[in-house]
């Protein structure tokens, strides 16, 4: 009896690990773009449509601050309903 719980509990255990170890180095909050490290490289230049704006910056998306969120969005403050953290903001 004790065998079938402990592989059933082993099993989850193992789920629960895989999916902390895919999270991580993700990307936190969810960048709505591609992650990169310099907004004035080729590898942040985001393909905006003409009525969207571009964005790339820090913006508190990463613990790691030389990591950069580029993406595009129609919205021209995307972070208006944000509460701000105080965090300073690179771009």
């Amino acid at each position: 009896m004790k065998k079938p719980t402990l592989f059933v509990v082993s099993l989850l255990l193992s789920f629960a690990i895989a999916y902390g170890v895919a999270a991580c180095g993700g990307e936190l909050d969810s960048c709505p773009g591609i992650t990169c490290n310099d907004c004035a490289s080729d590898e942040c230049d985001r393909n905006c449509a003409e009525d969207e704006f571009e964005f790339c910056g820090h913006f508190g998306f990463f613990d790691d601050p030389d990591l950069r969120c580029a993406w595009c969005s129609d919205d021209p403050d995307p972070f208006a309903s944000r509460v701000s953290s105080g965090l300073p903001t690179a771009p």
